[in-house]
């Protein structure tokens, strides 16, 4: 079978991918390997291998060889030397595993950010062990600024308390406070997790004093009910990309704010600038900056 490229530019080639000389013989009866010319119907090469005729000793092979001499195992690259194809040699795990590696470095390309490609790899290579992120990583997820009145429930946990005339303080520990990164491809809506005190300043108001520490799971989880970018990239991830799930932690930093304070100060010079994604231009986002690994990734 021959293929039929038209362009006036380039012959027709034959299924070997050769250029076919059809003027020469007639249609697909020579073929132009670039360093030797093949007739088909003879089988052979019309000259020797050009490596013999310099004199060179390659005593394994016949002056007019055809893929060394070894047509099931190779192809001809050019009319000089054979070609073996790696699959030839590959098991069907090393082929997989292979795969893995295009896709696993594929996805790790559509982000900029040196996280996101670590996250991607603990999910690619990390068996569901959980993932700690250092302070420095913290600061480039790009986290939306939040302040300790936004915690679930502070009315209940804090407020309320600190109402009571014989309460100087409050402590709490794993107050949740919901957040979303805007580094695509890292986490999603996760928590911010504080444990410290609250204690009772003149005029009814307080100031806090304690650590925090981030919390997710990274699992291109789908959010039902949603038709986006996001949802979209998760769905091609958790098709193509090898891996498990696993948790994310984070180091505990030091916080502290007063109740007039309008976030937390350690977000104070952090950047909550979003940070999109190289695929954006591929599938179109309706909620850019909300993406990511965990995404619900």
């Amino acid at each position: 079978m021959m293929c039929t490229l038209t362009y006036n530019y380039v012959k027709a080639c034959g299924e070997i991918g050769k250029e076919n000389d059809n003027e020469v013989k007639g249609t697909g009866n020579q073929q132009d390997y670039g360093m030797r010319i093949y007739d088909p119907k003879l089988g052979r090469f019309l000259s020797a291998d050009p490596l013999i005729v310099q004199g060179q000793k390659y005593a394994w092979y016949s002056p007019y060889q055809f893929a060394g001499n070894n047509p099931i195992w190779a192809v001809d690259l050019d009319g000089l030397e054979p070609v073996i194809p790696m699959t030839q040699f590959l098991e069907l795990e090393q082929i997989e595993a292979a795969s893995n590696f295009f896709w696993i470095n594929a996805f790790k390309l559509a982000y900029p950010k040196q996280i996101s490609r670590d996250l991607i790899s603990h999910y690619a290579y990390g068996k569901g062990s959980n993932y700690q992120m250092s302070e420095a990583e913290m600061i480039e997820v790009h986290p939306v600024h939040k302040s300790l009145q936004q915690a679930d429930n502070f009315k209940t946990l804090v407020e309320d308390k600190l109402a009571d005339p014989n309460t100087k303080s409050v402590t709490v520990k794993g107050m949740r406070i919901g957040t979303y990164a805007n580094t695509n491809g890292t986490l999603n809506e996760f928590s911010i997790m504080v444990d410290g005190t609250f204690t009772k300043t003149e005029n009814g108001g307080w100031s806090f004093s304690g650590t925090m520490n981030f919390y997710d799971e990274y699992d291109f989880r789908e959010e039902d009910g949603k038709n986006d970018g996001r949802n979209n990239r998760c769905a091609i991830a958790r098709a193509l990309l090898p891996g498990q799930s696993y948790f994310i932690t984070s180091d505990k930093v030091s916080i502290s704010q007063k109740n007039t304070n309008s976030e937390i100060d350690w977000f104070n010079g952090v950047s909550d600038e979003n940070v999109g994604s190289n695929l954006e231009w591929l599938i179109e986002d309706e909620g850019v900056g909300r993406e990511a690994g965990s995404e619900s990734k």
